[in-house]
């Protein structure tokens, strides 16, 4: 069966992809094929969903004779994102996009603190995964552009000398959460576009960014929640309630005292209550829950499935980002590892010299996501950062990954083809690595 769908703005496309990408994310196959057909000139005020898909089932894009132009003046933008599946692109103009990646998260004392890493800009105009294949048919690409990521940045306060946590790595399109204001958890990684949670204060970690909604604040002793696709997770309480994973349809809850938050719609994770950890992302789209705060236990966050993002700890670990940022770690824990496009968590230590326990890792950065920073001990280090990003801030600072290959030229015109592209792998990997352009 062939289903049809039409696009006269940026948010119709919008809501076609995620309508035909979820189906697939859902249910782990396509149940179709889609045919999208563009019915007039329009601007992208933000990036383009992930497209996925599987082996066995197409997704078509007529463009028929038509203009996207991405307004870089008001948000970066990414056009076509192929993170999996068969897909076949014609007829189109893309103009001005641009591929930013995310800003590492930036912390009060670069003394004790590290800030995170910056992320990968690339596929300003197309992206397309490792195993996805693309053919194109008069497609016309003119002024792309690919910026990477600053790493976290050092705000001087004097007031705030004891800050202890650290930045999360920017996503590939997103900055990682801040740790500022004399925080002691772990700022989450940033997702595709969306932004990692902050901490200030006390232990709780923020939550990863998910697909497009942020990470929960860790604005209390619990961490905050994992965002989900389309909705932010909760923000953690100062009593210790983690706040929830955000899903596709519903925002997390905020922690209440010491009792943990509710999941957004049926896929984000339970935060924790005071003392317990977040809860897992219930179902794919959703977000981890963040974990409740306990000065004697550990109480890691949750981790987040496909589009996801890990929830922050209230004390420990950060989870680990679906398809989004990994939550930030909460007293004495490290950072929770990103996930594909997403960064890293940033670890933290409670006490004001940065030794609380030795041995914190930074969360690592999925593909193009830069590393969590992690504390200034000797034996503390930064995430690493995934393919071409920047890895985390520490002592003992990750080197950065690989860089990737080099903007296309800012007018192109892209030949007629039908194949999977594909480029050199990074050293010491065996798998191609995606293209972008």
């Amino acid at each position: 069966m062939t289903i049809t769908l039409a696009a006269a703005s940026w948010f119709d496309l919008s809501t076609d992809i995620l309508r035909i990408s979820n189906d697939f994310v859902r249910h782990g196959v396509a149940a179709d094929n889609y045919v999208i057909n563009i019915t007039g000139d329009f601007k992208l005020f933000e990036s383009l969903p992930m497209i996925r898909g599987d082996s066995l089932h197409t997704v078509t894009i007529h463009g028929n004779g038509h203009t996207i132009t991405a307004d870089s003046n008001i948000e970066p933008a990414r056009a076509f994102f192929v993170e999996s599946g068969r897909v076949g692109i014609d007829d189109i103009t893309i103009a001005n996009a641009l591929a930013k990646g995310g800003d590492g998260g930036a912390v009060d004392n670069l003394e004790f603190g590290g800030g995170g890493g910056g992320g990968l800009g690339a596929g300003a105009a197309l992206f397309v995964n490792t195993g996805a294949t693309v053919s194109l048919t008069d497609v016309h690409v003119s002024d792309a552009r690919a910026v990477g990521g600053l790493g976290g940045q050092h705000f001087s306060d004097a007031f705030f000398a004891t800050t202890d946590g650290s930045g999360g790595g920017g996503g590939l399109g997103e900055f990682g959460g801040e740790a500022t204001n004399g925080s002691k958890g772990g700022g989450g990684g940033g997702g595709y576009a969306g932004v990692g949670g902050g901490t200030f204060f006390t232990g709780g970690g923020g939550g990863g960014g998910g697909e497009f909604s942020p990470g929960g604040f860790g604005g209390g002793n619990g961490g905050g929640g994992g965002g989900g696709q389309s909705n932010a997770g909760g923000a953690g309480s100062s009593q210790g309630g983690g706040g929830g994973g955000g899903g596709s349809m519903a925002s997390g809850s905020d922690g209440n005292n010491t009792t943990g938050g509710a999941g957004g719609s049926s896929e984000g994770g339970a935060g924790g209550n005071n003392g317990q950890r977040g809860g897992d992302a219930a179902a794919a789209l959703g977000g981890g829950g963040g974990g409740g705060e306990h000065v004697l236990l550990i109480t890691p966050g949750g981790n987040g499935l496909a589009s996801g993002a890990g929830g922050g700890a209230g004390g420990g670990a950060g989870g680990f980002g679906g398809d989004g940022g990994g939550g930030g770690g909460g007293s004495h824990g490290n950072g929770g590892a990103g996930g594909a496009f997403a960064g890293g968590g940033g670890a933290s230590s409670s006490f004001s010299n940065g030794s609380g326990v030795d041995g914190l890792f930074g969360g690592a950065g999925g593909f193009g996501g830069g590393g969590g920073g992690a504390p200034t001990d000797a034996n503390d280090t930064g995430g690493a950062g995934g393919f071409g990003a920047g890895g985390g801030g520490a002592l003992l600072a990750a080197p950065a990954a690989p860089m990737a290959a080099p903007a296309a030229p800012a007018t192109a015109r892209v030949a007629p083809m039908a194949a999977a592209a594909q480029r050199s792998a990074p050293p010491s990997s065996s798998v191609a690595a995606a293209h972008s352009f």
